[in-house]
């Protein structure tokens, strides 16, 4: 007890989420001794892990180019929402323009054509990974009444991403509302009025939706969350609800910088990773020796362990226009005029704006996220026992739990912020 009153004393409080995964019960009258209660491995579901290793590393090289300019603010976005538009995209890109995109996706190293195969098998495999947990993953295509877009790349999108095809008169009043109505209906009514306007040179939008709801395998008792405080990393303090368990057995890692801890939902083939820097360190030396490797890394070294666990109850939202951190991990040319889209119709197209959304919001029961991504195209003819106090900036991450592939990626820095 005295640890813990210390640790509360001297933890400035702060929050980093970084991935959500698997938890539902613990009322503190037994610690299983094995929280993975269901064992499955690559070999049983290969389409799961075969995408793991380059949605990993684009959406961690995509959140510390997020975090490096918007150090003191919440992030929190879906790689595989962002990756799946993307590539989707890429179907319709040629020559460099597809090869800059394919290399800032980290999907450089295969035939796309076996990538397109590689997103069937895990778009069919992992929504029924965990029947204790919901996922929906869903894809859309909306195109301008009587644009001539070719069949191939329509066909492509629909057998490969599942993808629903939609001609559309852009220039209806109700366009923006029925896209968006598309988005709120596949994203559990989280995301809402992402599309702002349709300008008068798009051609077609390409959209992800993703929607995960998961009940703890250890839920937080109602009755141990007490007011607490939060520590900013400037210092100041913010007024929280802190859910606490206080005694629980769950996968666990010490690094120097670190201690993290994996908390399961549903069957345990999905969990979330919450990473607390260590006192001295701060989110931003987190982020800085995070990586594909070293999360791979500390995914396979946790060990079950008991400990003592306070953590925030939270919302966020997030929204940002991807454009610029996009471009700058390689992918430029898509953006310009010379892009080459002439897999999707005979025209000069570019994207114009690639936007995330996203939504996330963590109780005592579980935690329920989704998120959005839609690219926008245009003609370019037209201009364009340890215990752990999570209260302080913290990492977060949500994921399945036999490939490790990242479904949402993020950061707390004030919880009082939604």
């Amino acid at each position: 007890m005295l640890q813990f009153i210390q640790l509360m004393k001297s933890y400035p409080i702060a929050l980093l989420l970084f991935m959500l995964g698997f938890i539902q019960c613990s009322t503190g009258d037994g610690i299983d001794p094995n929280p993975t209660r269901k064992q499955v491995n690559c070999s049983d579901v290969p389409g799961i892990c075969a995408l793991s290793e380059p949605i990993n590393s684009f959406g961690i090289d995509l959140f510390k180019r997020l975090h490096a300019d918007e150090p003191e603010s919440n992030i929190f976005i879906s790689p595989l929402s962002i990756s799946s538009a993307l590539t989707m995209t890429a179907n319709g890109a040629s020559g460099e323009t597809q090869s800059q995109m394919l290399e800032a996706l980290k999907l450089e190293n295969q035939p796309l054509a076996n990538t397109n195969t590689d997103y069937q098998n895990f778009i069919t495999e992992i929504p029924v990974l965990d029947p204790l947990v919901k996922l929906s993953i869903a894809n859309s295509i909306w195109y301008r009444e009587g644009y001539p877009v070719k069949d191939d790349f329509l066909k492509v999108n629909e057998e490969n991403f599942l993808s629903e095809t939609q001609e559309l008169d852009f220039g209806l009043p109700q366009a923006v509302e029925i896209i968006n109505g598309w988005i709120e209906d596949n994203t559990g009514g989280l995301i809402r009025d992402m599309l702002d306007a349709i300008p008068g040179d798009a051609v077609m939008y390409l959209i992800n939706a993703i929607y995960f709801k998961g009940d703890w395998l250890y839920a937080f008792d109602n009755e141990n969350t007490i007011d607490s405080y939060f520590y900013k990393e400037d210092s100041s303090t913010v007024s929280i609800d802190m859910m606490q368990q206080p005694e629980i057995g769950i996968p666990y890692l010490y690094r120097a910088e670190f201690q993290a801890v994996d908390l399961p939902y549903g069957d345990s083939l999905f969990s979330m990773m919450l990473l607390l820097p260590n006192e001295g360190y701060t989110i931003t030396d987190l982020i800085d020796v995070l990586g594909p490797s070293a999360y791979s890394e500390w995914a396979g070294d946790m060990q079950a362990k008991t400990v003592k666990l306070s953590l925030p109850r939270f919302k966020m939202e997030y929204k940002q226009l991807l454009n610029q951190h996009l471009m700058d991990m390689g992918m430029p040319l898509a953006f310009t005029d010379a892009a080459d889209f002439s897999g999707i119709a005979d025209a000069s197209l570019k994207i114009s704006r690639v936007i995330h959304q996203s939504v996330v919001e963590l109780n005592e029961k579980g935690t329920e996220a989704a998120a959005a991504t839609v690219v926008e195209i245009v003609e370019t003819s037209v201009p364009s026992y340890p215990t752990l106090i999570f209260n302080k900036p913290f990492l977060f991450i949500i994921k399945e739990r036999v490939g490790n592939n990242i479904l949402f990626i993020g950061k707390m820095m004030d919880p009082s912020v939604s």
